[in-house]
């Protein structure tokens, strides 16, 4: 999926604080049918898991899985119960970044949980940076790939940005946290 432009982001940055704009795109990623947009005077917040939430409803970060455990870990920067590292770490990106745009299948246009995938925009030094916030959370390793029955990844896209993960042992990939939690590495 091709990420928006500085362009992009610059026509809704007027309108509020923290803006997240929902577009819907047909199947095959070939155009936008529908937009939705939101604005708020505070960042937008984390939901359960890798959710996050909007005015209403849920987006469910596609393809990644937070930590199914409460059990509290230590690792590096993050101290409390496994099932709260992505919400914390979802919570710091929106909470840095004024734009959050997600794209979402038509189809889900209506569901109260929608699949997504999103884009975040900081400002550092006067340059605007451009990400994908599932990038974000799995290199951290504050979430995992969820994986189909066979143990194939359902965001083979992101199979590096977990890799990254486990081979500098952050968070969930921790070798203690790792262990603790059933997680192999």
């Amino acid at each position: 999926m091709i990420p928006p432009d500085d362009a992009y982001f610059e026509r809704f940055k007027r309108d509020a604080p923290f803006v997240a704009v929902i577009e819907y795109v047909d199947a095959g990623y070939t155009r936008v049918t529908g937009q939705r947009t939101f604005r708020s005077q505070k960042p937008f917040k984390a939901g359960a898991g890798a959710t996050i939430q909007l005015q209403g409803m849920n987006l469910n970060l596609y393809g990644l899985s937070a930590c199914p455990s409460k059990r509290d870990i230590s690792v590096y920067v993050y101290s409390g119960p496994c099932d709260q590292a992505a919400p914390q770490y979802i919570n710091t990106e929106l909470s840095l970044s004024p734009m959050l745009l997600c794209r979402v299948f038509e189809s889900q246009a209506d569901k109260p949980l929608q699949d997504a995938t999103c884009f975040t925009l900081y400002r550092v030094l006067d340059t605007e940076i451009i990400h994908n916030l599932e990038d974000a959370v799995l290199r951290v390793g504050a979430v995992m790939l969820t994986r189909d029955k066979e143990g194939r990844p359902l965001r083979p896209d992101l199979e590096t940005s977990e890799q990254f993960a486990r081979e500098k042992q952050t968070l969930l990939w921790n070798p203690s946290a790792a262990a603790a939690l059933g997680i192999h590495q």
